[in-house]
């Protein structure tokens, strides 16, 4: 009794498991698409954010390297470290020898880690030294779980109501037909 509800004996089940099948590769694809596009543009922000940082920062701190403020160069990456992404920021001088490590130092595995570094130059195109910043991507992968986890609960949802839908109209639609065909 139980396989006879699975079995395609029927022209109702036949076109119910066939549009249930393709409605699920149709949205399964499209949500796939969107949250691999999702996940590109998040990336690609966070990208720039960083680059964009680590610009300004070697930009701005030319000055305090010369001078050997390196008190402004620890506020500096106290700064940064307050922000939620950064996992670590670094200045460095020309032999590779941290400026700013009494503050912050980076880890000895960077592999989890997005890594930006930028050189510092002088206004004559030396470099006097190098700035490091390490970003998380626990943001980009939490992201990247919860767009999965709603496209997956979205086309179960659909699925569910697309099913109920087509069962009441596939039901509905025989017995006019078995009543005309009496007539």
């Amino acid at each position: 009794m139980k396989f006879h509800l699975f079995r395609l004996d029927t022209i109702n089940k036949k076109l119910l498991l066939s549009t249930l099948l393709l409605v699920t590769i149709l949205i399964g694809a499209l949500g796939s698409i969107l949250v691999v596009q999702q996940n590109r543009v998040l990336s690609s922000m966070m990208e720039s954010k960083a680059d964009s940082l680590v610009t300004i920062l070697a930009t701005i701190s030319e000055q305090y390297i010369i001078n050997y403020d390196m008190s402004a160069l620890e506020n500096f990456v106290k700064d940064i470290a307050k922000e939620k992404d950064v996992a670590f920021a670094e200045y460095y001088d020309t032999d590779g020898t941290s400026l700013t490590g009494n503050v912050m130092k980076a880890p000895a595995d960077t592999s989890h880690l997005l890594v930006y570094e930028h050189n510092i130059v002088n206004i004559s195109g030396k470099m006097i030294g190098k700035v490091k910043v390490g970003f998380e991507t626990s943001a980009l992968d939490r992201t990247l779980r919860s767009s999965i986890t709603i496209v997956v609960l979205s086309l179960v949802v659909v699925l569910g109501l697309l099913a109920l839908g087509l069962t009441l109209i596939i039901r509905s639609v025989p017995r006019p037909l078995k009543h005309a065909i009496e007539i």
